[in-house]
């Protein structure tokens, strides 16, 4: 069962539920959360960009749409599927 976290409560003494999401929810989450604030709130995404995380968001932007890309063909297909790590294209 690869490609899926789980989050639980940091307070273990309420009766919460664990939440288990695949990594293609979770790249899709960030993606629409990014795309949502470079369009509506464009400085709020520069802010971003300005702080010391950059790097990786810049990383996350640059590697996660083929990841996806991926992760869903695999799905459909319904067989894993592996890259090299040279690049596509550049």
């Amino acid at each position: 069962m690869g490609n899926v976290y789980r989050f639980s409560p940091l307070d273990t003494t309420q009766n919460i539920q664990q939440l288990t999401l695949s990594s293609a929810t979770i790249i899709y989450y960030l993606m629409f959360f990014f795309g949502s604030i470079t369009r509506y709130h464009p400085y709020l995404f520069e802010k971003v960009l300005s702080e010391k995380e950059i790097w990786l968001v810049s990383e996350f932007l640059k590697t996660q749409p083929l990841q996806f890309l991926l992760l869903l063909t695999s799905k459909v297909l319904g067989k894993p599927l592996y890259t090299s790590r040279m690049p596509l294209l550049q």
